[in-house]
């Protein structure tokens, strides 16, 4: 049973979907191909059609197209990641094969590269590094021009929390390839599953090789990998929300813009709480002092809002990780806290949780 009056996210399809579900569903029970059929195809071509992107390839989660995405691009050595992500970043990157070192974050948490040492030549750059993997959380835009002078190095765009932006993704982008969630929790879905969208036939000719355990057309083994396939059901479901997406992204701006005039609402929130989100993220956070964070997180909860935080430590304490490491990163799991944020949910919901933080702070 659900504790809170308003959860955290509702994996929820709009009437309409509902019915163009049940008769894909039906399809499929009909057709009695449950794996690698109309729906799975039908899904890709209409990823690649919102991205502008001329491949997308949808595997089982958005960690398995990260997984995939590297293999394909051959990453080697040393990656470059971000240390204030979901596990699942730092996960593929390792079982790749590949070793991520991390890079403190800006005060939005996003990771910026810095500029290469004075004197270093491209060479030194490929030398030093086996690719890169960024992070776009919260659904940020991303800083493409800090990439820029990388741009010589294989590149995946871990951008699991930006499917909101898969229509105007940057035409001129660096990354080679861009890696997407359709887990429950995000705005577009399909019970369990993710996607990558490239503009280069060979790399997702090698992902879905990756895909499926390695073998090529011919069923014969070019690369060692397990399976990591859609099932149909998965891509009828997602197919469905794809086909809603400028609604789906209107509904989930319009709950962002709410909040966004709620805080604004208040004059004295302005020094105690700093909105991390725009409206073109699919996500609200929040920035508060961090001695105040916990006892917010809290305050919220206990009011009936299923309040997050996102994320409450650096990669979940992992060992190579000091209590000196990454003092932006660690600032940030010390001071963020993610709200409730979902197409359906009611306006007055909204109004009632930035109520709630105005509460806690006096500034009623």
């Amino acid at each position: 049973m659900n504790e809170y009056k308003v959860p955290f996210h509702k994996s929820e399809l709009l009437e309409h979907e509902k019915n163009s579900l049940t008769r894909y569903l039906g399809d499929i029970v009909c057709s009695g191909i449950f794996t690698n059929g109309e729906y799975l195809e039908r899904l890709e071509n209409k990823i690649a059609e919102i991205s502008n992107r001329k491949y997308a390839v949808a595997f089982s989660s958005g960690t398995a197209a990260l997984f995939c995405a590297i293999k394909a691009l051959k990453m080697e050595g040393m990656i470059p990641t971000t240390p204030f992500t979901w596990i699942a970043t730092t996960n593929a990157i390792e079982v790749a094969g590949a070793h991520p070192i991390y890079h403190d974050v800006n005060e939005n948490g996003l990771m910026d590269m810095p500029e290469p040492p004075p004197g270093f030549t491209q060479k030194d750059i490929e030398e030093m590094y086996g690719g890169i993997v960024p992070v776009s959380l919260y659904g940020q835009e991303m800083n493409y021009d800090a990439y820029r002078l990388y741009s010589l190095l294989p590149m995946v765009l871990d951008a699991c929390h930006s499917i909101n932006q898969l229509d105007h993704l940057d035409e001129d982008t660096v990354f080679d390839i861009m890696c997407f969630s359709l887990h429950p929790t995000k705005l577009f879905f399909a019970g369990e599953g993710g996607f990558a969208v490239t503009n280069w036939e060979a790399l997702a000719e090698m992902m879905r090789r990756f895909r499926y355990h390695g073998l090529d057309e011919n069923k014969l083994r070019r690369e060692l990998s397990i399976k990591f396939s859609m099932p149909e059901s998965s891509a009828a479901c997602a197919l469905v929300t794809m086909e809603n997406f400028d609604m789906r992204v209107s509904l989930q701006r319009k709950r962002i813009r709410k909040y966004l005039e709620s805080f604004s609402f208040y004059a004295g929130l302005a020094d105690k709480v700093r909105v991390i989100s725009t409206l073109d993220c699919t996500m609200m956070t929040i920035k508060v002092e961090e001695g105040s964070r916990d006892e917010l997180w809290s305050h919220i909860r206990k009011a009936g809002y299923c309040a997050d935080v996102k994320y409450p430590d650096i990669l979940y304490n992992m060992k190579s990780v000091t209590q000196d490491s990454y003092p932006m990163t660690r600032l940030m799991t010390r001071s963020i806290i993610t709200l409730p944020c979902y197409p359906t949910m009611e306006d007055r919901d909204i109004v009632d949780i930035v109520k709630t933080i105005a509460e806690f702070f006096k500034v009623i």
